[in-house]
């Protein structure tokens, strides 16, 4: 696993790529989300089950899985879905309650533009249950172009501004 980032000396956390060698860590963050944090994160209120097949899946499509590790524990992730209509890929991320307003989504966010402006990737979307408020601050904060239809929250993050959008 490759350290992409130091995130905090104090809690020595780390933001660092990983891929299916991490499933169980992975698996383990998302299954110990509280029920609010469960419908946040997938609309709904997901079993272990659909969180384990879950896991599985995003492991396989995702182009990009970044996550951030304090002393070895997996605390929160962030997926990137290519979609490639547009230039677009979709984000989505999950911190554990108890390292929340540490900085640790902004940081997954930091990774994430990284990787889609290496990879071509000019927007990246968040779909945001309207009971997420931490994302949809995260989208505000980061100046995310925001869209409320059909009770979901719909952002999009211009991943540089450098890039010619004519092109």
């Amino acid at each position: 696993m490759e350290s992409i980032a130091t995130l905090n000396a104090a809690t020595r956390a780390t933001i660092a790529r990983f891929g299916a060698e991490q499933t169980v860590l992975f698996l383990e963050l998302l299954q110990s989300l509280d029920l609010p944090s469960r419908v946040g994160r997938f609309g709904h209120l997901a079993s272990d089950a659909s969180i384990e097949t879950y896991v599985k899946a995003a492991l396989s499509a995702a182009a990009f899985t970044a996550g951030a590790f304090v002393e070895g524990k997996l605390v929160g992730v962030v997926e990137v879905f290519e979609t490639r209509a547009n230039a677009t890929a979709e984000v989505a991320f999950a911190v554990h309650a108890d390292w929340r307003r540490h900085g640790f989504a902004s940081a997954l966010l930091d990774a994430a533009k990284r990787w889609a402006e290496a990879s071509g990737v000019r927007v990246l979307s968040m779909v945001i249950s309207p009971s997420n408020t931490p994302m949809r601050r995260l989208a505000e904060r980061v100046g995310a172009s925001i869209d409320i239809a059909c009770d979901e929250i719909c952002a999009e993050i211009a991943v540089a501004a450098s890039y010619d959008m004519a092109a």
